[in-house]
């Protein structure tokens, strides 16, 4: 049984592993959630996917297209709003939300306005429901928003509004009134030429999550744009559009969120704001719904009636006499009311005209506004004009289009009474009873009862019924004739009846048509009786064909069955609509036919049989028998020569004999004839020859291929046949000469370049006359000795063949097919030739050596590379006339494509002056070679930032650092060390012998560096003074910095400081009534300098033995407390005092 797809929900085959309409893949496995819930590739058959716009929370847009409305491109494009259930988790909220859906955009596809995104279809698939609407171009609000530089003019936001107006007024006059409710910069699209566009119609709120009891809870709308009424009791009414609006505008004038409250004052944030637009915004925005504009239309009037400079005297358009309009609407409502002209008037380009005339005359008299929407007006309606004149009015196709463009240009223009209505009759189609053969006609009138033009499509949903024409169209009030045609070899067995057969979709509505008819019964008729294989050969089998036929109506279905072993039906079983037939193939088997069988097998007559005929057809409408017949066929094979010759024939001659074979036997003789060698040929070369006949064949011969001399062949024709066969000799002479050539390559193998070698080239003649020919040459480095030759018959004449390498500009293998051209008799030989030519050839990488800079005692090391390009071995040595340089190795050898390297060593040493030349010489046999060198010595200059370096102050020796700058000032890298030592003057004075020893306390990182041109760096010098005495310590020379680009010596100075540290413990003092009266108080100090500390009790309880000490470095004093007389529940403190810090030790005697 047939399986449904769990992504696009259509039909498959219950094998299938891949599903063919959406490609989602069905093997058991985890599928992804793009593989289940992505959109498929198609919806309802007839939209067609191409890509995602955007993505919600409960739903996708995607951009589409409708192949239902054929256009140039192939297809309308559309947009198409897909809604998942996924966020309603009770089964019953899924399905009140998808009711309600449907409802509404029904309502929703019932309007047409300019200024609204059109709706054309709504359905649920796949446990989702989608919204079909017109692709809109352009640039949303918020977009533009989104662009913080962007700043909008108030007569553009007048403009916009007055178009949102428009629309919104045009949804509060429905009956009842439609509340759009969801207003915001995301909702409003601007097109290019300014166009305004109502989007995205809140549809998505039945889809939302929702707590409570209802199914769908009111619809509070979007935060900052609803109204208060909207925001608190989910209440809506055309007061609420007119408060978001108001908020909109706020919006894009200010460009101030509305989100953030409280709301700025609109004069402070743009203070050159007409007093009537931010009147008008004011009152839209009034908390209480009674206070804003009581409709849209006033609203419209408050921002666009009071603009200043009156509209100038604009000449009105003349449709015809006595009807005229001075507005874009009156315009489009003339028109609309006078068709036909308004259309020609259309097509003449007169109304693109007075439209461009009009805005030229605002545009002049200030009214930039007004001369847009003219401006606008103007580009559509030219852009319909093009349409409507390049429209072929002569085809009923290009009518349709015509008059469907201009129905769309007046709703374009604001006309919104013109919406057609689609009226269908008959709604249902009786044809009755249809013969097989028969066709039933009948005509489907489709009226246009409203306004405008009606467009539609026809579309059969059974194939025994067609349309005809499937596209229709007509004005308000026509009617438009469709032929249905139900045809009786389509009707599936049986009555057929359906109320949804014929679907009429146009802009009018959507209808349904049913038909019913009856189709006839199938009636068997098998042709022939008997089934004649004819001639028959004994061991052969046959195959011929019984016809079975359906003359009635309906199916006809059965089986074909033998009733002998020696009968094999193909494909016994048939299937056969009204009025349709099937060829039943039947095989004789004649090896199986049993010996005594009679021929004629009708009547199971033969003594082996008892059948009533061989072969039983079996149906759903009747039985028939058929019986069989066949000859036993026996051919015979003779022909009127065995031998064919053709004689002695010069060299060219066409030869041709007949050969005659004849049939003596009962059977048809059929067979082949192939010749055996390529100078025959037989035509034709199959033979069919009937009982008693005979046939001939053509034998042609071609003695241009043929060498001289006799030709025999013993088995030149084989003649197969079913009766035998029979093998022909044929013979002939051709009166030529025959040239042989050995050898036919010439190979000279490996020669030294300037060389010569010498071949031998045989050439003879085994034909029957003399050869006379020209030997020469075909390339330049060969020759031949001698050029012109006479060779009898049976005679081998040796030849000289010369190489002379010399002429060779390079080595290589040469191999050529046509070195040795030899022609003669009206033919051309070649011969071909090898040699490989052994050249080599110095090939030096590089040219040049540049050592650069390099320092005054380095040596620095290039490659040079020597190779061999050639296809000969050489021998090299490099000549140095270089003082300064070094070659390793000087000489060696190359092979074919070899390389060898050789090392130059510079020694800066041995250069005379900054820089130094000199010359290489490669020498070998395959050329010479000379290499440039150059070098220079670098002359870096040290330059330090300081020649004493100040580290700073280390209190209680704390290790402290500071940087050293090093620059290099001259030419070449800066390469040297940083050293901590005594100068030889602070040895003196201070008697050291051991420099490191000294300055044990000072380090550098890094000790080494490398400073390129021009650059600098710094060295890192740190201080542990651990032992120094206290006070200033200055180091004279103590840090040595050697380089290749001078040396310097640095002083060092640092100051050390021992401050104390005193720790009071504890931090607080408890007595107890019980216990000890008298408790310790330590004073320790873990720095390096004495502290004076005086210790104060403030309770007269409370007693220390010393209240004044000093407390060295490193040392502790131990202090004891004694407390007398205190009560309990006592408390006090006592303070320990020094020069810089106050301590307060609490005391508590319990």
């Amino acid at each position: 049984m047939p399986k449904r797809c769990p992504k696009c929900d259509r039909l498959m085959p219950n094998q299938a592993k891949i599903c063919p309409h959406c490609g989602l893949p069905l093997e058991p496995r985890d599928l992804s959630f793009e593989e289940m819930f992505g959109p498929p590739k198609s919806l309802q058959g007839r939209y067609v996917v191409k890509g995602r716009l955007s993505q919600g929370r409960v739903g996708s847009v995607y951009q589409a297209v409708d192949n239902a409305v054929d256009n140039e491109e192939g297809g309308r494009p559309c947009a198409v709003k897909e809604l998942t259930t996924v966020a309603l988790l009770d089964p019953r909220d899924r399905q009140e939300a998808e009711r309600r859906f449907l409802e509404e955009a029904a309502i929703w596809m019932s309007l047409n306005h300019p200024n609204l995104a059109r709706v054309t279809d709504a359905f649920s698939q796949a446990r989702r429901v989608y919204l079909v609407m017109e692709l809109v171009e352009g640039t949303s609000l918020r977009a533009l928003l989104e662009d913080q530089w962007k700043v909008f003019a108030e007569e553009t936001v007048l403009h916009w509004a007055g178009q949102i107006c428009d629309a919104l007024d045009y949804l509060h006059r429905q009956d009842p009134p439609i509340v759009f409710g969801a207003l915001t910069p995301s909702h409003v699209v601007i097109g290019s030429g300014g166009r305004v566009k109502l989007v995205d119609f809140g549809l998505t709120r039945f889809f939302m999550p929702t707590v409570g009891q209802d199914a769908i809870l009111p619809y509070k709308g979007p935060r900052g744009y609803a109204a208060p009424e909207q925001r608190r009791q989910g209440q809506t009414s055309p007061r609420s559009d007119i408060y978001a609006l108001g908020t909109l505008l706020y919006q894009l004038l200010t460009r101030h969120d509305p989100t953030d409250h409280p709301l700025p004052s609109l004069r402070r944030l743009v203070p050159d704001l007409s007093k009537s637009t931010e009147r008008a915004i004011i009152r839209a925005r009034k908390k209480d719904p009674a206070q804003r504009f009581p409709t849209m239309a006033e609203m419209r009037q408050a921002l666009l009636g009071e603009r200043p400079a009156p509209l100038p005297e604009i000449e009105p358009f003349v449709l015809m006499e006595g009807v005229q309009a001075r507005t874009v609407k009156e315009l489009a409502r003339v028109c609309a009311a006078h068709w036909d002209d308004g259309l020609m008037a259309l097509a003449e380009g007169r109304i693109t005209n007075w439209l461009r005339d009009s805005a030229e005359k605002l545009r002049a008299a200030g009214q930039s506004h007004a001369a847009l929407e003219m401006d606008d007006a103007a580009v559509h309606t030219e852009s319909v004009r093009e349409q409507v004149a390049s429209g072929d009015s002569l085809t009923r196709e290009g009518e349709i289009a015509r008059q469907a463009a201009f129905a769309a240009w007046l709703e374009e223009m604001g006309v919104i009474d013109i919406q057609p209505n689609l009226e269908v009759k008959p709604g249902y189609l009786p044809f009755g009873a249809i013969e097989a053969n028969m066709k039933a006609r009948t005509t489907l009138r489709l009226r246009n009862k409203g306004q405008g033009y009606l467009t539609g499509r026809v579309e059969s949903r059974v194939r025994w019924l067609t349309a005809r024409p499937q596209t229709f169209g007509c004005r308000a009030g026509a009617v438009a004739e469709v032929t249905v045609e139900a045809r009786g070899r389509r009707l599936p067995p049986g009555a057929t009846s359906s109320p949804q057969v014929l679907l009429i979709e146009s802009n009018g509505g959507r209808a349904w048509v049913g038909a019913s008819a009856t189709a006839a019964a199938p009636i068997l008729t098998v042709e022939p009786d008997t089934l004649d294989f004819g001639p028959l050969p004994r061991g052969a089998a046959r195959v011929a064909r019984l016809t079975v036929t359906n003359r009635g109506g309906g199916r006809l279905s059965g089986s074909v069955a033998s009733q002998v072993p020696w009968l094999r039906v193909r494909n016994p079983e048939f299937g056969c609509p009204a009025g349709a037939l099937a060829q039943i193939a039947v095989k004789l088997l004649g090896p199986r036919v049993p010996p005594g069988t009679t021929p004629d097998y009708k009547s199971g007559e033969s003594s082996r049989q008892a059948q009533d005929a061989a072969l039983v057809v079996d149906s759903d409408s009747g039985q028939a028998r058929v019986g069989v017949a066949w000859t036993w066929a026996e051919p015979s094979l003779e022909l009127d020569v065995t031998s064919l010759d053709f004689g002695a024939v010069e060299r060219g001659t066409s030869l041709e004999r007949t050969l005659h074979i004849a049939n003596r036997g009962t059977g048809v003789l059929e067979g082949s004839v192939a010749s055996q060698v390529d100078w025959l040929t037989v035509q034709p070369q199959t033979l069919r020859c009937p009982p008693g006949e005979s046939c001939t064949l053509n034998v042609i011969g071609d003695t241009v291929r043929l060498a001289g001399g006799d030709t025999y062949e013993e088995s030149a024709l084989i003649v197969e046949t079913n009766a035998g066969r029979e093998i022909l000799s044929a013979s002939v002479e051709v009166l030529a000469a025959e040239l042989v050539i050995e050898p036919l390559s010439l190979d000279f193998g490996a020669v030294l370049a300037g060389e010569q070698e010498e071949l031998s080239l045989t050439v003879g003649n085994r034909g029957s006359l003399p050869w006379q020919g020209q030997i020469m040459a075909g390339v330049p480095w060969l020759s031949v000795e001698p050029e012109e030759l006479v060779c009898p018959p049976g005679h081998f004449i040796p030849l000289s063949v010369i190489l002379d390498t010399s002429l060779f500009a390079e080595g290589g293998e040469w191999l050529e097919k046509e070195a040795i051209l030899i022609r003669g008799d009206g033919e051309e030989r070649s011969v071909a030739a090898h040699v490989a030519v052994l050249l080599p050839r110095l090939s030096v990488e590089p040219r040049s050596l540049n050592f650069g800079l390099i320092g005054r005692e380095d040596v620095a090391t290039l490659s040079l590379t020597i190779a061999n390009a050639g296809t000969g071995e050489f021998h090299w040595e490099v000549d140095n006339r270089g003082t300064w340089l070094e070659i390793v190795p000087t000489s060696g050898v190359c092979h074919p494509g070899q390389e060898s390297t050789v090392t130059v060593n510079a020694y800066a040493l041995a250069v005379e002056g900054e820089t130094d030349r000199a010359w290489l010489t490669v020498r070998s046999n395959g050329g010479q070679a000379e290499i440039f060198a150059s070098v220079s010595l670098s002359s870096p200059i040290l330059v330090v930032d300081a020649l004493e370096l100040d580290l700073g102050t280390s209190e209680n020796y704390a290790p402290v650092a500071q940087w050293l700058g090093i620059s290099n000032r001259g030419v070449g890298p800066l390469r040297g060390t940083v050293t901590v030592r005594l100068s030889p003057s602070t040895m003196l004075r201070t008697g050291a012998h051991d420099e490191a020893s000294q300055v044990p306390w000072l380090t550098v990182d890094p000790p080494a560096f490398e400073c390129a041109t021009g650059a600098s760096l710094q060295v890192r010098v740190q201080a542990i003074p651990e032992g120094l005495r206290a006070g200033a310590n200055d180091v004279a020379g103590v840090l040595l910095v050697e380089s290749n680009g001078g040396n310097e010596e640095i002083g060092v100075h640092l100051d050390v400081v021992l401050v104390p540290n005193l720790v009071v413990r504890p931090e607080s003092l408890t007595f107890k009534s019980d216990g000890p009266s008298e408790l310790e108080l330590t004073l320790e100090n873990d720095g390096y300098g004495a502290e004076r500390v005086r210790v104060v009790p403030e309770a007269s309880w409370l007693k220390v033995n010393r209240e004044k000490c000093i407390v060295k470095g490193g040392r502790t004093v131990r202090l004891k407390v004694r407390a007398s007389g205190a009560e309990a529940g006592a408390e006090s403190v006592i303070e320990v005092r020094t020069s810089e810090r106050t301590w307060r030790l609490p005391v508590r005697y319990e």
